[in-house]
């Protein structure tokens, strides 16, 4: 990767100015409905994603790692869009599977099926978190020591943030380390540009909980099937 520096174009930045908005509406959707412990939860944890969010966009200035003035893209270079789009359906079914696993395990897939558009929302919020998350270790770990290391570092804490959140065990989280190393590479291999993961990872958290599990009927269980006897 050249030059050790987090691109933002115009899907990221909308992503980023989506964020501060699902945030808002969660927070007022959720208050009234916090006497249940679930939703509670994803109330706090909703909190902590936005936190995280907040505190990744400040490190990206205070690191140096992004310029608002340098940094930027607004008109993608057409020599790039084709490996821009060939890891954007890489990262689809990599997430895809991040999701098939989270619906299997996670206790909270459970309140994706109770039609509070606050859920969906937690989770596309969630998502972008941990991207920019990962993407300022990944990119500052790339800048003090190497890539490869920046990139197992990086995917580590995504793994134990995503895990923790959706209260995972270690079984499928090694499936999970494993997607985040495809995930981390992808914005390696697009010069620090993070809507390559940003974008599918926001598109695969919202239709998984407005569809609830059905969008995953179609085979999903039997590829994680699959999957899971490989770690055993």
């Amino acid at each position: 990767m050249q030059s050790h520096r987090v691109l933002l174009d115009p899907i990221s930045l909308m992503c980023i100015l989506t964020a501060f908005f699902v945030f808002g509406i969660n927070m007022t959707t959720l208050i009234p409905l916090r006497e249940d412990p679930i939703i509670n939860d994803v109330f706090l944890k909703n909190i902590v994603a936005f936190g995280i969010l907040i505190g990744c966009l400040t490190m990206m200035l205070v690191t140096g790692i992004y310029n608002p003035k340098t940094d930027q893209d607004y008109f993608i270079d057409a020599k790039e869009l084709n490996t821009i789009i060939i890891w954007v359906i890489i990262d689809l079914f990599v997430i895809l599977m991040i999701e098939i696993i989270t619906f299997t395990y996670s206790p909270l897939s459970a309140i994706a099926e109770l039609g509070i558009i606050s859920v969906s929302g937690f989770s596309v919020l969630m998502g972008w978190s941990e991207e920019v998350l990962r993407a300022v270790i990944l990119i500052y770990g790339s800048r003090i020591a190497d890539e490869t290391s920046a990139l197992f570092v990086s995917t580590f804490i995504w793994t134990i943030y995503h895990g923790g959140v959706y209260g995972l065990d270690f079984k499928p989280m090694l499936i999970i380390f494993g997607s985040g190393i495809i995930l981390g590479a992808s914005i390696l291999a697009n010069n620090g540009r993070i809507s390559v993961s940003m974008l599918p990872h926001g598109i695969n958290n919202l239709l998984a909980h407005v569809s609830g599990k059905s969008i995953f009927k179609i085979g999903g269980e039997n590829v994680l099937r699959i999957l899971l006897s490989m770690v055993k």
